[in-house]
């Protein structure tokens, strides 16, 4: 049997084998759990910080919304103005195209009547001359049974009355025939006439109106130009004539006016203003 004093020792030896794995377990851990809080405070130090929500009094909220609301009111004020505005548009224009054919009309119209009253003026003219003619065809016709019934002798002063009342007869037929032609072209060219006041009264009141601009100052808004005459009576740019009226609607252009305008007539070569003789002279390119 062994003593006390040798399990003691026996003891004593065997500690150092056992302890020695527990204490080094231990020690890992230990190491485990300092790596995981360096690893949580890295965590929490790469976190953002959220900021804090910003509280309103009930004053600012109340201003803001009202500031909302206006802005809201003024961007609802602007899209009814527009669509006003868009819907007035429509509405004037709409008829643009169809007036722009009807022009075509009214130009056709006016042709006709100036036309007309050209060949009136000249049907005039070429009857009154007509008319002179004949009168002189009867005295002559007249004088010439007087003069031969003297020198026959014989001749019937009776004969001469009949070729004259013949002669008179036959110019008053014509007058008559002229009067009635003349009479029928005018009550046509009254109704070209009233016809074309028509159509232009039709096309004011859709806001379609005229523009003559006879004896205005030249607007390249409204006109344009189709030749210069040099003219002393007007003042240079004054319309002095016009080929064909220009039309407008609403407050936009729908054809402009062709005219004429008047322009500074230009000085003779060689002659300058105060200087009618020439003798400043000087003033011809010969190089060209």
């Amino acid at each position: 049997m062994t003593s006390g004093g040798e399990q003691d020792d026996l003891h004593d030896g065997e500690n150092p084998e056992e302890i020695g794995p527990e204490s080094d377990d231990f020690d890992e851990d230990i190491e485990h759990l300092e790596d995981q809080a360096a690893a949580d405070d890295a965590e929490v130090d790469d976190l953002e910080i959220a900021p804090e929500p910003i509280v309103l009094t009930p004053e600012e909220q109340v201003s803001g919304m009202k500031d909302q609301l206006l802005r809201a009111m003024a961007e609802t004020q602007n899209v009814r103005r527009r669509a006003d505005r868009d819907r007035a548009d429509a509405s004037k224009y709409a008829v643009t195209n169809f007036a722009r054919d009807m022009l075509t009309v009214a130009d056709n119209l006016r042709r006709t009547i100036d036309s007309a009253k050209a060949d009136s003026a000249a049907d005039a003219a070429k009857g009154a001359s007509a008319a002179d003619a004949a009168k002189g065809a009867s005295a002559a016709d007249a004088a010439k049974p007087a003069s031969a019934a003297d020198a026959a002798k014989g001749a019937s002063a009776a004969d001469a009355a009949k070729g004259a009342s013949a002669a008179d007869a036959a110019m008053d037929q014509s007058e008559a025939l002229a009067g009635a032609e003349a009479s029928a072209a005018r009550a046509l060219l009254d109704g070209v006439e009233m016809t074309e006041r028509d159509l232009l009264a039709s096309l004011e009141r859709h806001g379609i109106k005229v523009v003559s601009p006879m004896g205005e100052t030249f607007d390249h808004n409204l006109h344009q130009a189709m030749f210069e005459v040099e003219t002393t009576a007007q003042e240079p740019g004054v319309i002095v004539q016009v080929i064909q009226d220009g039309f407008v609607i609403g407050d936009r252009l729908l054809r402009p006016a062709m005219v004429g305008i008047a322009k500074a007539p230009a000085a003779g070569l060689g002659v300058e203003a105060g200087d009618p003789d020439g003798e400043s002279g000087g003033n011809l390119d010969t190089e060209a």
